[in-house]
């Protein structure tokens, strides 16, 4: 135990000299920008201290959503970072990498509030993980359920295709094109669709089809029952065409996502390399289908610019287009105190203003209006309130990540909630490229934490008489 215990503190102290001293030396020495590295050295090792003491990131085989949020941040934001600085300008970069450096201390430093409020023990993490999976109340009713959602989603899927005009994989399925025709088609096939169920075919795309694919493989894997294994078939299928339409690489690599995870909580972290590999081949294969048929310079070399294309587009563009902001706000236009909210402008009586708009077309073509650069989480607190609401909302986000985190783990370990905790995981790779609204309404995060109630709540309405009496005994 003292062995063990003595591991995790060296592995504590190394990892963050590990990541940083490479580049902070680089930069150092080729740049002579030795000012960097203490406090960089400081806000890397304070953070990794944090989030080590509230959640145990380097364990694994018992991976949070709040460790998940931090590896994430620091392969696709903190360590890109360093290299955007290098080509920014001053006062910009400067201010930018002070967000980037202060948010990977406030998030953790949320998680830590949330750890103290609660009494959280991250012992408990590894109790939910080998605790086995129990029976959900009203279980018997749950086909019944199930068969009705799936039949809502099959029929929003086929409103949709009934009021869209051009579908973008199609499109490009008949004649591959060159790059700005296919965003132009993507926009409209989906984004830009003029419809009143706009944010409902979002949340079906987005949340819907995902938590009700990884639910039927959740009871299929239990029961073994050939009802659970059809449905399952039938909503990937559906679910997975339906997230291609617009042939955005996202979609459809959150359903192999939440698949992944799901698998990985059902099996409590117990995951073989060629079962990893085959994950990642999935989470890979529709982005790269996309790159290599669309027309254009992304797409001529084939394979290997797809593979540099995505590479990028994970790892780079996010750290990237978050620097955008630094330049334009409050330089092009100034702070705007709530009004990139859009829910939050609608009640102060504010005009609302698309921040991701007008960031991608500052940074790429206006003709491609409609279009959004999205923007990390910290970069939209930054346009809203500067640097107080990026330390604020670092905060915030933080308490919500770890809220979420203790909410799930003190839960009953039912289908159900892994299905949530599994999408979840999704969420907090996803907030990096987003705002905290956007994700936790746009990306139906408040959806999957009620889900299981909805789902409990219908299906208690079609359980046997005679199991709900033995409960009811109970």
């Amino acid at each position: 135990m003292i062995a063990r215990y003595t591991n995790l503190r060296l592995e504590g102290l190394a990892l963050p000299f590990v990541v940083a001293v490479p580049i902070l030396a680089m930069l150092a020495i080729g740049l002579r920008l030795s000012l960097l590295v203490l406090p960089s050295l400081f806000a890397v090792s304070l953070s990794f201290w944090l989030v080590q003491k509230t959640t145990r990131v380097l364990d694994l085989r018992h991976l949070t959503i709040s460790g998940f949020w931090y590896l994430c941040y620091v392969a696709t934001i903190y360590i890109p970072s360093f290299f955007i600085y290098m080509e920014a300008r001053e006062p910009y970069r400067s201010r930018f990498l002070f967000s980037v450096q202060a948010t990977l201390v406030m998030v953790p430093l949320g998680f830590l509030v949330v750890n103290l409020l609660s009494k959280f023990n991250t012992r408990e993490i590894r109790a939910n993980y080998e605790s086995p999976i129990e029976r959900s109340p009203s279980e018997s009713g749950l086909s019944t359920t199930y068969v009705l959602l799936l039949a809502g989603a099959v029929g929003l899927t086929l409103l949709y295709l009934s009021e869209v005009q051009e579908i973008a994989l199609f499109e490009i399925l008949k004649n591959p094109v060159d790059w700005a025709y296919y965003v132009a088609v993507r926009l409209a096939s989906f984004t830009a669709l003029e419809s009143r169920f706009d944010y409902v075919y979002a949340l079906l795309r987005g949340a819907l089809y995902p938590l009700l694919i990884v639910i039927a493989l959740g009871y299929y894997l239990r029961l073994r029952k050939s009802f659970w294994l059809v449905v399952l078939l039938v909503s990937v299928f559906a679910g997975t065409l339906y997230a291609a339409l617009d042939a955005a690489k996202g979609p459809v690599s959150l359903i192999f996502m939440t698949l992944g995870f799901f698998v990985y909580l059902y099996k409590a972290g117990r995951i073989k390399k060629s079962a990893l590999a085959l994950w990642g081949g999935l989470l890979l294969a529709f982005p790269l289908f996309v790159l290599i048929t669309v027309g254009g310079e992304s797409s001529r070399e084939g394979l290997q610019a797809a593979v540099e294309t995505l590479g990028h587009r994970i790892f780079v563009t996010n750290s990237s287009v978050a620097y955008e902001y630094f330049e334009i706000f409050p330089n092009e236009v100034g702070f705007l105190h709530g009004r990139s909210i859009e829910k939050f402008a609608w009640l102060t009586g504010e005009p609302f203003f698309d921040t991701g708009e007008y960031v991608f077309e500052d940074m790429y073509s206006k003709s491609l209006e409609g279009n959004s650069a999205g923007g990390a989480f910290f970069a939209k607190f930054y346009a809203d309130f500067g640097t107080p609401g990026v330390l604020a909302g670092g905060l915030l986000t933080g308490i919500i990540l770890q809220g979420m985190q203790v909410f799930l783990v003190r839960r009953r370990k039912t289908i159900l909630q892994l299905a949530t905790y599994a999408f979840l995981f999704y969420a907090a790779f996803q907030i990096n490229g987003e705002s905290l609204p956007s994700v936790l309404l746009g990306r139906g995060v408040v959806l999957a934490l009620v889900f299981p109630w909805v789902v409990a709540g219908i299906s208690a309405i079609f359980a046997s008489p005679v199991v709900q009496t033995v409960k009811d005994h109970a």
